[in-house]
């Protein structure tokens, strides 16, 4: 390359162009998977949004450093790290979730959009609790009454001004349903609300999970008169 042009043969051009075109090739094929996978997101999840309803309880595993550690919590199902509740805002669906920085543990319980609480979820699933439309709303309306709580860091379920993520789930199901739904996990003589509490009572059914081929399931359920 010493006059400044390049000294590839003309054979070597030959040779090279092949493994280009199928780099190209791969490339352009695999980009708008890469695209999906990261934003944890597919067509459906964004297009079909109605088929989501007020009170449903969404779950996704994140990209936070505790990540992890909150899934192992779960005992029955390690799949999720992180919970919030559906509501809609402005004729739009919204995530009401309590969350914090990874760092400091500081944060709140705040509101935000479908696409932006999946951003980053690697899995993530939807679920509804079988029971009449008037608890539904009120499980919305607990959840944004709950706008503003701080986080709790200390995931203490005896401080009342506070919230952690399930907790906040578990607080306003149980409080709309008259009965205690969800339960938390106790470990060592300390109760967490592990992120499998949020959806193992019979009464919950999955309405979209993203290891499902088209992201969704339909399925209509006959709850009891009994709640129990």
């Amino acid at each position: 390359m010493g006059n400044g042009k390049c000294t590839c043969s003309q054979g070597s051009k030959f040779v090279l162009q092949p493994y280009i075109f199928l780099f190209c090739f791969a490339f352009l094929i695999a980009f708008p998977v890469m695209t999906n996978d990261r934003n944890g997101l597919n067509e459906k999840t964004v297009v079909e949004k109605k088929v989501f309803e007020e009170g449903d309880i969404i779950l996704r595993y994140g990209d936070g450093l505790w990540s992890p550690f909150f899934r192992d919590i779960s005992r029955r199902d390690k799949r999720f790290s992180h919970a919030g509740i559906l509501v809609r805002e402005n004729g739009e669906i919204c995530v009401v979730h309590a969350s914090a920085a990874d760092l400091t543990g500081v944060g709140k319980v705040s509101c935000e959009s479908l696409e932006t609480f999946l951003a980053t979820a690697a899995d993530y699933a939807v679920y509804r609790l079988a029971i009449p439309e008037p608890v539904k709303q009120r499980i919305a309306a607990n959840a944004r009454n709950y706008l503003g709580f701080s986080f709790d860091s200390s995931f203490d379920l005896s401080d009342k001004e506070r919230l952690y993520c399930t907790e906040l789930v578990m607080q306003a199901v149980n409080e709309a349903a008259g009965f205690a739904v969800i339960r938390p996990t106790v470990t060592n003589g300390i109760a967490v609300v592990a992120p499998d509490n949020c959806y193992e009572h019979r009464r919950f059914f999955s309405v979209a999970d993203k290891r499902l081929p088209d992201g969704f399931r339909r399925k209509e359920v006959d709850y009891p008169v009994d709640p129990y």
